[in-house]
């Protein structure tokens, strides 16, 4: 018979399992072609059966070929999107029992293991790339993860089996995101300094150094030369020093685990190995080393996008559980203060965040082919239709531009709508996308502001930049054609209660609040006809 403790571990075990297949069945509720970054215009590809080689690109200098791999093979067999984010959830639930099993075998809580990998699921960062196609995090997480047991393996137990997964699976990892060679490389490094004595120990640490230093090699031979263009999010009309600021700050909101526990575990065990000359523990320490050099290398690079960082969660939790758990670090003061941070953005920011983002991308998703669907149908009996979307203008600092763009893309290539007019009332930003003369479009062909009139369209989302008292005016005061049936929710998050006690107090329209949509109203999308 089971003990007490056997009885509640077993029990947390079976609701892990429930929590994990009720996950897996919402990743794949509800599929469609659908905005999450670089999904939608790799819908139409699939769509159209084009391969995706967005992870070879000489000229703006990326080096990441194994990136879509898996969308070039699915597309062979189908274009649903059922196939793809059923994909997804045989990732995610391969990924969780694997990163489970490696927290049991440094920790003997296993409700806390549970708990620890079902709440990092609900984690923003893991949402946006698990309710998405394009991202190569998806991969790699898995691999980094079977890399990471099998690293434990090869240094408690070594075998055959554990060296050549183990190695494989970080050479798939290698070419999924380029900044992995130099995390990878420390590792080695660390790694072999503490098994120069173990043969198979010295020659698993050596394959790992290599291979990551084969991965700059290649950089240099097929990309180095090549670059005709830096890769940047910005433009010259983007605020750099406000984007920087914004993103450090979201950083710190939405991966506070990273940003303060890590960084504190990772600057605590440099005083403890160094003052206090304690055993260098190389497995951990070379874990919680390759996640910290894998932040530092985004910050450098000023690229603070939500799902950036989630290899440092993978690289970092292993050994944040073990100092934290076994080793009890956290009753040091300094970590346990970093702890409560990390802990509370997390809890207040990051997981409201990805339940949002989680339930918001399957409802825009339903929205978006609905509205396509009703404006096709309506643009066939009624061409020369102009349309307006409310709350876009031109320039990507204040507006949705992709919104308009993909909804032209989609009428003219799915549904073969040419025939209407797309226009703007909002005023133009600074940093506007190229403008092409050659487009029919007065969207993209220029950047002049008109009125709607009668008989012109509107289309309210909740990608509107306006405040909710905007929306109710513009629903009560326009004839309603056309409403979406499946909702999305507001979004509650630290974030947007920060915003919002800003609009009640401080009243500050300093742009690192952005706009005034801040619950990301309304929770359908509306077509309304000008009279």
């Amino acid at each position: 018979m089971l003990n007490r403790g056997g009885q509640q571990g077993y029990k947390s075990s079976l609701v892990f399992i429930l929590f994990l297949f009720i996950y897996c069945a919402f990743i794949i509720s509800f599929s469609r072609y659908t905005f999450n970054l670089d999904d939608i215009w790799m819908w139409l590809d699939i769509y159209q059966k084009k391969p995706i080689y967005n992870g070879f690109n000489p000229a703006n200098g990326r080096l990441f070929p194994l990136a879509s791999m898996d969308l070039n093979l699915l597309m062979q067999i189908s274009n649903s999107p059922y196939l793809f984010f059923s994909f997804n959830a045989l990732i995610v639930f391969s990924f969780c029992l694997i990163y489970l099993k490696i927290l049991n075998l440094v920790n003997d809580n296993k409700r806390l293991n549970n708990l620890i990998v079902a709440l990092f699921t609900l984690s923003l960062g893991f949402v946006v790339v698990m309710f998405g196609i394009c991202y190569p995090e998806r991969m790699l997480i898995l691999f980094l993860s079977i890399f990471i047991l099998c690293s434990f393996y090869m240094l408690n137990n070594p075998s055959k089996t554990s060296f050549i997964i183990g190695i494989l699976t970080l050479n798939l990892s290698l070419y999924l995101k380029e900044p992995i060679f130099i995390s990878m490389f420390i590792l080695g490094i660390l790694l072999i300094c503490s098994n120069l004595r173990e043969k198979i120990k010295f020659y698993y640490s050596l394959c790992i150094i290599i291979s990551s230093s084969v991965y700059p090699i290649m950089y240099i031979v097929f990309i180095f030369g090549n670059i005709t263009a830096k890769y940047t999010r910005y433009t010259e009309n983007t605020n750099i020093a406000l984007e920087s600021l914004r993103g450090i700050l979201n950083y710190a909101l939405n991966d506070g685990i990273i940003i303060f526990l890590l960084n504190s575990v990772f600057i605590y065990r440099i005083y403890k190995i160094f003052i206090k000359k304690e055993k260098f523990l190389a497995f951990f320490d070379g874990l919680l080393a390759a996640s910290f050099t894998y932040l530092c290398v985004f910050i450098a690079l000023m690229i603070f996008e939500s799902y950036y960082l989630l290899p440092c969660y993978i690289l970092g939790g292993v050994p944040m559980v073990y100092f934290l758990i076994t080793e009890k670090y956290i009753k040091v003061l300094f970590i346990k203060i970093c702890f409560i941070l990390g802990i509370s953005s997390f809890i207040t920011s990051s997981i409201p965040s990805g339940i949002y983002n989680a339930i918001n991308l399957k409802a825009i998703g339903i929205q978006f082919n609905d509205i396509l669907k009703f404006s096709a149908s309506y643009l066939a009996k009624q061409p020369n239709t102009t349309i307006y979307f409310d709350g876009i203008g031109r320039g990507r600092e204040l507006y949705a531009e992709y919104y308009v763009g993909y909804f032209i893309e989609y009428l003219n290539k799915i549904y073969k709508i040419y025939d209407f007019d797309i226009r703007s009332y909002e005023k133009n930003g600074k940093d506007i996308l190229a403008i092409n003369k050659e487009s029919p479009y007065s969207y993209k062909n220029s950047i002049e502001i008109s009125s709607p009139k009668s008989k012109d369209l509107i289309i309210l989302s909740n990608v509107t930049i306006h405040n909710t008292q905007y929306i109710k005016n513009l629903i009560n005061s326009h004839t309603l054609l056309y409403k979406t049936n499946f909702s999305t929710i507001p979004y509650i998050s630290l974030k947007s209660i920060i915003k919002y006690i800003n609009t009640l107090t401080l009243k500050s329209n300093n742009e690192i609040f952005g706009h005034n949509n801040i619950f990301r109203l309304p929770i359908n999308t509306y077509i309304f006809i000008t009279n």
